[in-house]
């Protein structure tokens, strides 16, 4: 993996580097050694600038001297940096260390830049600043090309065709959609596909999945939960199972028709259990046009909820006349907005996710890893068209909503190999905004969660209907 995302400016770079280290070697001897009597007003001066920064160690000012000294051990901690990140194994510790390498050109610059005009060294920290000002804007050029390229070259190296796999992965703690616009009925969703590139990244984000599978059960709780909040309903209240939406259901989901269940059961169930019965029960509670609007006014404009679920044989009764549509942006957005809690019901929907029973996605590829990873919740789907998880994670001081689809694959292998190096990167490589921003407080039952309970079930639902319809 690690590599061809220098090579565009390493020549350059090379050079640069080599020059530098000989200059530093020079250096060296230079400003370790006594400073100069001062024998005239100029010399003086740099020994005493009013403006100097205080030199934590005595409380003194830094005189122009000392100033060089340490902007050029800053310089020969950022070569070092620079050589660490080419020899680097993985993708992540080359942006870790490269981000390190950026950092440390930036603090000699804002040395050397400080060193006073009057200052003996002033001349030499000039001609420096113009040589490592260009090494710091290889190194921002760098990051940049890091930015674009590390979810294309995460999937390359889980051996999957890019050209099949949909990601999409948003840092919570502030807006993952960047505008908003008004809609006929004066309520305000964001705008088509704008995602927050501050603090998302996609790869095919915005291209619906072959299919959306059973992730089309997260719109369809956002929906059920926006109506009970604008009428008022108790999601206690309880409601009938018509026979007429049975299907085949997944393993371990079990829900009876002619029964009735209270409706925040009946939403655990088709998040949790991946209960189909319970999905096509909500879908007429709700209905087709409410959902459709629901998702319109939240700004999630690429998913279309068109199609009750079926199994392999069993077609439910008014199964919808439209395909499901979805994009892991929109689905991605879905579960930011429901981890920062912005919405009614959040928190009811935030415990279904995290009692989620199939651990085959990311669950599992998170297992193992290093302590300051944490699952905290997740939607899993898969039929004969695709397979996909949306999960939320804590990394480090930040929390992340990241949602992968493979079309036309059942290889888990890939799916986890996915989720986990992009857990990792996002260790080592630090936030996407680079900065820590904590999303609001989750409820205790998903910070103290260990993860789902049941261990025997397997959603495998085959969907013919929507391949039909």
């Amino acid at each position: 993996m690690s590599g061809f995302w220098y090579s565009a400016a390493i020549a350059t770079t090379t050079a640069a580097l080599f020059s530098l280290t000989a200059d530093i070697a020079t250096e060296r001897t230079h400003i370790l050694s006594p400073a100069p009597a001062a024998s005239s007003p100029a010399q003086k001066s740099h020994h005493s600038d009013p403006e100097a920064a205080t030199n934590p160690e005595n409380a003194t000012p830094l005189t122009g001297q000392r100033r060089y000294q340490q902007a050029m051990t800053l310089a020969n901690q950022a070569v070092v940096a620079y050589q660490s990140a080419r020899q680097a194994e993985t993708l992540a510790k080359q942006v870790a260390l490269t981000r390190q390498e950026r950092d440390l050109w930036q603090q000699t610059l804002e040395l050397l830049t400080s060193i006073p005009t009057d200052a003996v060294e002033h001349a030499q920290a000039a001609r420096k600043a113009v040589q490592y000002r260009q090494l710091l804007a290889t190194a921002e050029g760098k990051l940049t090309t890091a930015d674009r390229t590390f979810l294309t070259q995460i999937i390359q190296s889980a051996r999957v065709n890019p050209q099949r796999v949909h990601v999409t992965l948003c840092q919570l703690g502030g807006p993952v959609t960047q505008s908003h616009r008004q809609s006929k009925r004066g309520h305000s969703h964001s705008q088509k596909g704008r995602l927050n590139r501050d603090r998302c990244r996609d790869h095919q984000g915005d291209m619906p999945m072959a299919s959306p599978a059973s992730l089309i059960k997260l719109p369809i709780a956002i929906a059920l939960l926006d109506k009970v909040a604008t009428e008022n309903v108790d999601l206690s209240s309880r409601i009938y199972i018509d026979p007429g939406n049975f299907t085949e259901n997944a393993a371990g989901a079990n829900i009876e028709v002619g029964q009735e269940y209270p409706l925040s059961q009946v939403m655990t169930r088709m998040i949790n259990e991946s209960n189909n019965i319970a999905t096509n029960q909500l879908i007429d509670y709700v209905g087709h046009a409410d959902i459709a609007e629901t998702l319109l006014n939240r700004g999630y404009t690429s998913t279309l909820v068109g199609h009750k679920l079926a199994g392999d044989r069993i077609l439910p009764k008014n199964p919808g006349t439209q395909t499901n549509r979805a994009t892991t942006n929109d689905i991605t957005v879905m579960m930011a907005h429901t981890y920062s809690l912005e919405n009614p019901g959040d928190e009811e929907l935030l415990k279904a996710l995290v009692s989620q029973n199939d651990q085959e996605f990311g669950y599992q590829a998170l297992q193992d890893l290093d302590p300051a990873i944490k699952w905290l919740g997740e939607k899993t789907g898969q039929n004969n068209r695709v397979i996909g998880s949306t999960l939320a994670m804590e990394v480090g001081a930040d929390r992340y909503a990241l949602t992968v689809a493979i079309d036309h694959s059942a290889d888990p292998h890939a799916m986890r190999a996915i989720i986990r190096q992009v857990a990792e990167y996002l260790l080592a490589a630090g936030s996407l905004t680079e900065t820590s921003e904590r999303s609001p407080a989750l409820p205790s039952a998903a910070l103290n969660s260990e993860g789902p309970e049941h261990k025997d079930s397997e959603e495998k639902v085959q969907a013919p209907a929507e391949t039909t319809s």
